[in-house]
């Protein structure tokens, strides 16, 4: 009897076609994942996840101690609250990691894993977008503090707030301390003025000299939060590439074990990845 296997004809065709279980084990042999591969992933990932979860804690501390803080600010900016809720939504996602190497699971640790890219997305956006919009933010604060120093005289809170950031930034005014012409009245008269100067200012306009002479800050408060902003360009883009680069190798790491966890699971149910079976096939 004649059979003809991969193109060839050989009289022998039972013996060649017993060799099709082992070239297809040679072949699959690199493709073998180990019980130890898994448990480093593993390691690699939960030591990934433990930082990632330090620092989420962290973060929601910062941003509730800077609430606190600076209540008075926060009065004038009207900020979101979208740090202390980017927290904590990250601390449930460590907690979904560790949950998936616990229980070994594929699914949970690939939900891990778009989720971490998601909020890497969520960060570059951020960060470009504050780089992008930085003279959008500063003329958003301008017209807050404008209106808060307009009802300076009426609103006690805001008037805080505002010899608050003044004092701060040593700044006086939005733009320059002209801003405050006609704003207060002879009753609202301080020490903080000058010869040169015919506008009745706030005390947290003017700071006071060594030789006991008072002299006003002429900086406008936009213009130093301007200056801050442009300075801390820099920093934020640098911010923004590491944490963003650690989110990517903890995304990796996290795919690469969902993937082998995978694999592992085909290996145990397949005979040709299965170590048992293979030794039995070379012993006979």
């Amino acid at each position: 009897m004649v059979f003809r296997v991969g193109g060839s004809t050989t009289e022998n065709g039972l013996k060649e076609t017993s060799k099709w279980p082992a070239k297809m084990e040679k072949s699959n042999q690199s493709k073998v994942v180990s019980l130890k591969d898994v448990n480093c992933l593993e390691n690699l990932v939960v030591a990934y996840n433990t930082v990632f979860l330090m620092s989420s804690i962290f973060l929601v501390y910062i941003a509730s101690t800077a609430h606190e803080l600076f209540s008075d600010i926060n009065r004038l900016l009207s900020p979101s609250l979208l740090l202390p809720v980017v927290g904590v939504f990250v601390i449930l996602l460590a907690g979904v990691g560790y949950v998936g190497i616990a229980k070994q699971s594929s699914t949970l640790i690939s939900i891990y894993t778009q989720l971490l890219l998601f909020i890497f997305a969520l960060e570059v956006a951020a960060g470009l977008g504050i780089l992008s919009y930085r003279s959008e933010i500063c003329a958003m604060i301008s017209n807050k503090m404008k209106k808060s120093i307009n009802a300076y005289p009426t609103d006690p809170f805001l008037a805080n707030t505002v010899d608050y950031v003044q004092l701060e930034l040593r700044c006086c005014g939005v733009t320059s301390y002209d801003d405050w012409r006609n704003v207060l009245d002879d009753k609202k008269f301080t020490e903080c003025s000058e010869s040169d100067v015919n506008i009745i200012l706030p005390d947290s306009c003017c700071r006071k000299m060594s030789n006991s002479t008072v002299q006003i800050n002429r900086r406008g408060c936009i213009n130093v939060l301007n200056l801050l902003l442009h300075k801390s360009s820099l920093l934020l883009s640098l911010a923004v590439l590491t944490i963003s680069t650690i989110q990517i190798l903890g995304a990796y790491f996290s795919f690469t074990l969902a993937s082998n966890l995978r694999k592992l699971k085909i290996q145990s149910c397949t005979p040709f990845y299965n170590p048992t079976v293979q030794q039995q096939r070379r012993n006979k």
